[in-house]
């Protein structure tokens, strides 16, 4: 039977027992980081977006869980930050297996990550003003705007023209106009990465009103 060189228990991993040979071994990875906070909403970029949270320390810990590095069994993640300054220093513990050893092993390290002020494209677009989509309601009847997200709206001869930051919002809406005559149109408004950019317009009239129309021109040509 053979014994460990370190404390004389029995020789569980080559010449090592489990808790001797754990002590040189490393369980994860990871290095101080910096992250971009969009000081408006809150959502924080990673992996070429921006996502939102309930919370900048919800987010702190998404992006260190998401920073960890190892190719070991890793069962439970605690992470702990603490606000200094502009930055945060984030306690991390971590539980797991690292083979061939068949004891978990807990391992804590520390951190420092640095928040960068900044806004989302989303926030960048609602205090610029900019849109995407526009939809122009011309009408005189009541309309359910509840639960969609527009940039703003103004009042205009004859109704409303609606500003939206994102297409899908003005999409969303335009289903819900289903009973007026809509007209899709776009606008060349510039070019980013050689990928040309348009701007969407909605044309949304009642089907009365597009029939009136026909008819003062049936008139006005009948009088020639």
């Amino acid at each position: 039977m053979r014994k460990c060189i370190v404390c004389g228990n029995l020789a569980e991993i080559d010449v090592f027992c489990s808790d001797c040979w754990l002590k040189n071994k490393t369980l994860f990875e990871i290095k101080d980081l910096k992250i971009k906070i969009c000081k408006k909403c809150g959502a924080y970029f990673e992996k070429n977006k921006w996502i939102k949270t309930k919370s900048l320390e919800k987010s702190i810990e998404r992006v260190v869980k998401n920073n960890i590095k190892t190719k070991n069994r890793i069962l439970e993640i605690d992470i702990f930050p603490r606000k200094i300054g502009n930055m945060f220093s984030v306690t991390i513990s971590c539980k797991g297996y690292i083979p061939p050893c068949k004891k978990p092993k807990i391992e804590n390290k520390s951190i420092f990550v640095k928040i960068e002020n900044s806004l989302c494209e989303n926030c960048k677009k609602f205090l610029g003003m900019q849109y995407d989509s526009v939809i122009q309601l011309r009408t005189k009847r009541k309309i359910n705007i509840r639960n969609i997200n527009f940039s703003r709206i103004e009042k205009v001869k004859n109704g409303y023209d609606i500003y939206f930051i994102k297409k899908e919002e003005a999409e969303r809406m335009i289903k819900r106009l289903k009973q007026f005559k809509i007209k899709k149109s776009y606008k060349l408004i510039g070019e980013k990465q050689g990928k040309k950019i348009y701007r969407t317009f909605y044309s949304v009239k009642d089907y009365e009103e597009g029939r009136n129309k026909n008819r003062r021109r049936k008139s006005k040509i009948t009088e020639r």
